[in-house]
């Protein structure tokens, strides 16, 4: 069996969700830190971004979580029981690590 579409979708989600992930993490800074200020030009962004309103709500670290999670384990099984040794599989792998940790980070 050839999954290398599965691992296409799975190392562009994983991205975007990252990005996603710092973007909100930043924003969410941001806005904790112009919430005192009156009037900043990009309050409106910050306040209506819906990056932020995950990452503060907590469903961001759980999405990255679960998600680098699935991955990680269809990557490392992937490799180990159909000894499929390509690109993709080991690009999944290193992706869901690095949303692992982002997760893990807005955790706290």
């Amino acid at each position: 069996m050839n999954f290398e579409g599965l691992f296409n979708f799975l190392i562009y989600y994983l991205a975007f969700l990252s990005l996603f992930a710092l973007i909100g993490l930043k924003f969410s800074k941001k806005y904790k830190q112009n919430s005192s200020q009156t009037q900043t030009p990009l309050k409106k962004l910050y306040k209506n971004c819906p990056c932020r309103k995950a990452v503060e709500n907590g469903v961001m670290s759980t999405l990255c979580i679960y998600s680098a999670a699935g991955a990680f384990m269809l990557a490392l099984s992937n490799i180990a029981l159909m000894a499929n040794y390509s690109k993709l599989n080991f690009i999944t792998l290193a992706l869901a690590l690095v949303c692992g940790y982002i997760g893990w980070v807005l955790k706290r």
